[in-house]
């Protein structure tokens, strides 16, 4: 028996307790790196707080699918506005009549607007990539030696 047959044996032995271990490793960085966003990138550079609403709408998924485990963090419906901060765009905007706070009204032209990207979560993912594979090889190897 070989190597290959060795470690091809005792990983379906163990397959359902490393892929346990990995959506625990995996669901515990994705609530890290929301935490990581809202601290480190809602509060200043690259986007400044307002009302929270953005940094309240961040959620964060975990999926499996047989061998495939994926994790997510993204923005919510409710701050639909993330996308457009996170990418960048040009958009376009129907004229319009405006109030202002003083209860003035004023029209608006149709125009464009662009916007540059100002990403705030695939720069903290990128900047956290090394420590969410370290915790997910510990993990493995944690499993694999249980």
């Amino acid at each position: 028996m070989g190597i290959e047959a060795i470690i091809n044996v005792d990983f379906e032995a163990k397959g359902e307790l490393v892929a346990t271990s990995l959506v625990r490793t995996i669901t515990q960085q994705m609530i890290l790196l929301r935490s990581y966003i809202q601290t480190e990138k809602l509060q200043g550079d690259p986007i400044h707080h307002r009302t929270g609403n953005l940094s309240r709408s961040l959620v964060f998924d975990v999926t499996r699918d047989g061998n495939t485990i994926i994790g997510t963090v993204g923005v919510s419906r409710e701050a639909w506005y993330g996308e457009i901060l996170e990418k960048g765009g040009t958009f376009s905007v129907r004229e319009s009549v405006r109030t202002s706070s003083s209860g003035r009204s004023y029209s608006v032209r149709a125009h464009t607007m662009t916007f540059e990207p100002r990403s705030f979560m695939v720069s903290s993912l990128n900047e956290r990539e090394a420590t969410i594979m370290q915790a997910c090889s510990d993990s493995v190897m944690g499993a694999l030696a249980a």
